[in-house]
C-alpha cells in the first residue's frame, strides 16, 4: 500500500531553466501550489502578512522534499505573524486597550462613577435630601467629561446620576414641605 502525500508533487525544473542557488522558491499551501517566488519577494510578502507564516511550505531547487518556510535560508520570518490576507500593523498605531470589567464600570470617569453610587445613596429616606444634589452635579461633571474625551465612557451612569439625584432630592423636598405646611 502506497501512502499519499498532502503535499503537492515537487516542481519540475529543466537543467538550463535551474536559478543560481536557491534565489527563486516554489511556494504552496496545503496540496496547492501558489507559484515561485524570489527571495526578496517571499519576505516582503511576509511582513506585509499576503503569506501566512504557519502551514507554508517552500521548495528550491535542490531540495528533496517541501520544508516549512523558516528552514529556507534567506527566509526571513516575522516575529509576530501576521493573519492571512490581513494587513500589515502599523508601527506607532496607539491601540485602545481594553479594560478588565468589559466596560461596565466607567472607572476612567470618576464623577460619574461617584454620581451613579450617591445616586442610588440619594434613594435611602432622609439622606437624599443632601446626597441627591451631590448626585446631579457630579452626574452633570461627568457627562461633560464624556463629552470632551469619548474614550472614558460612563455616560450611563451619570444620567442615573442625574435622574436618581434629582428625583430623590424632589421627593424629599415635597415630603418635608408637606410636612411643614401640617
Amino acid at each position: 500500500m502506497e501512502e499519499r502525500s498532502q503535499h503537492p508533487p515537487l516542481p519540475s525544473i529543466t537543467p538550463d531553466a535551474v536559478p543560481a542557488a536557491h534565489t527563486r522558491i516554489h511556494l504552496a499551501l496545503g496540496d496547492r501550489q501558489l507559484g515561485s517566488f524570489d527571495i526578496a519577494e517571499v519576505n516582503a510578502k511576509l511582513r506585509t502578512g499576503e503569506l501566512p507564516t504557519l502551514g507554508m511550505l517552500g521548495w528550491y531547487h535542490g531540495q528533496r522534499e517541501w520544508v516549512s518556510l523558516d528552514r529556507i535560508p534567506g527566509v526571513h520570518m516575522p516575529i509576530a505573524p501576521p493573519q492571512f490576507g490581513g494587513a500589515a500593523p502599523q508601527i506607532g498605531t496607539p491601540t485602545v486597550a481594553g479594560d478588565a470589567t468589559g466596560g461596565v464600570i466607567p472607572y476612567k470617569n470618576a464623577p460619574a462613577l461617584v454620581g451613579y453610587y450617591a445616586g442610588i445613596g440619594s434613594l435611602i429616606p432622609v439622606l437624599g435630601f443632601v446626597v441627591g444634589p451631590v448626585a446631579v452635579v457630579l452626574g452633570i461633571i461627568g457627562l461633560q467629561r464624556r463629552a470632551a474625551q469619548p474614550a472614558v465612557r460612563g455616560a450611563v451612569h451619570a444620567w442615573v446620576a442625574i435622574i436618581l439625584g434629582a428625583g430623590s432630592f424632589f421627593v424629599h423636598l415635597v415630603i418635608i414641605v408637606a410636612m411643614a405646611v401640617r
